[in-house]
């Protein structure tokens, strides 16, 4: 239910990219439509209902919302789902170790390599540590069987 997907197609209902002040730059690369952004804007407008009108209020607004919605969305945090694998079947919890960066600061890629326990269970690349983390945990849940 709550995820950056969920939140930002929320979002987008209430068209809330568009009351977002950017920077210029931001706006030009089409911040806007930026997943991660609408969900902080629906989370901080929840916010801003859960302190102006309290739980119930925030509760509803959220849950009518969700309710709405014409088809679930795709949860794309793979992490999460590996931790719950990982944990059911063997009683830990995994670890991402970022064993390799190349290339400039700007267009810098990652090698993440995820752990359970000495066995590595997936590798993944990304522009950033968390991207590089996120496809690690797909490759794992893939290499398990859970994809």
């Amino acid at each position: 239910m709550v995820n950056t997907n969920t939140l930002a197609t929320l979002a987008g209902e209430l068209d809330l990219g568009s009351y977002l002040y950017l920077g210029k730059g931001v706006a030009r690369t089409g911040g806007r439509g930026q997943k991660s952004l609408l969900a902080n804007a629906f989370e901080a407008t929840l916010g801003a209902i859960f302190l102006d009108a309290g739980y119930d209020a925030a509760y509803h607004f959220y849950l009518g919302r969700f309710r709405a919605l014409s088809q679930p969305v795709q949860d794309e945090n793979f992490k999460g789902r590996l931790q719950q694998v990982v944990q059911e079947r063997f009683g830990q919890t995994p670890y991402y170790d970022i064993v390799a960066s190349q290339g400039p600061g700007h267009r810098r890629e990652y090698l993440a390599v995820v752990y359970a326990g000495v066995e590595p269970l997936g590798k993944g690349h990304g522009t950033t540590k968390q991207a590089a983390e996120q496809e690690s945990a797909k490759d794992a849940l893939t290499q398990l069987g859970q994809l």
